[in-house]
């Protein structure tokens, strides 16, 4: 379950795969996205997991293993939508908690 602190402190990562060709990338516990420009790979940004709230990936990407690990080891939601944003696939860990 997310506490307030996660909630301020942690990031909503949007990915827009529409226009260009990007990739997402796991490198040394940290998340790259990766854009391809003349034969050169491009880093855009990275962030560490730990901050990440959740991944909303907009477009046609491919989807790795290493990711998919990282992302259910630290808890983070994995969301992939078509560029209409109608959802395709959606990912997050399981949330126990007590109902009244």
């Amino acid at each position: 379950m997310y506490t307030l602190k996660d909630i301020e402190t942690k990031t909503i990562f949007v990915v827009n795969c529409i226009e260009h060709t990007r990739t997402l990338r796991v490198a040394n516990g940290e998340l790259k996205l990766e854009e391809e420009e003349a034969d050169k790979v491009k880093t855009l940004t990275k962030f560490p997991f730990q901050k990440i709230l959740a991944i909303y990936v907009i477009g046609n990407m491919t989807i790795t293993t290493p990711l998919i690990d990282k992302c259910k080891k630290f808890g983070v939601a994995l969301i992939v939508m078509k560029p209409n944003l109608r959802p395709v696939f959606y990912w997050t860990g399981t949330a126990e908690a007590n109902f009244y």
